[in-house]
């Protein structure tokens, strides 16, 4: 039995390109988060914002943001980390 109909309601086969179908839920080797880097970039960062400083409760709150803000924006570009990746920078 042969289905003749051209303006029937049947679904149309998409072209073959080879590619499977899937999602990629992990990201590649080149990208991953990779903590031993990003530690010593953070403790580079952290010891040159605070050398020489000593505590004041008035810049204390410019050093937590200044300092977040900072290691956010290094580990983005020096580590090349995929976008995907959210950072939770925590400052004691």
């Amino acid at each position: 039995f042969k289905f003749e109909n051209k303006d029937s309601q049947m679904p149309k086969k998409q072209a073959d390109t080879g590619v499977p179908k899937t999602y990629p839920i992990h990201p590649d080797f080149k990208h991953k988060f990779r903590p031993a880097e990003a530690r010593e970039k953070i403790k580079e960062i952290v010891e040159r914002h605070l050398a020489g400083a000593s505590y004041s409760q008035e810049n204390l709150s410019k050093w937590n943001t200044a300092i977040a803000n900072e290691v956010r924006h290094e580990l983005r570009k020096s580590l090349g980390i995929d976008k995907r990746y959210k950072f939770l920078i925590q400052i004691y």
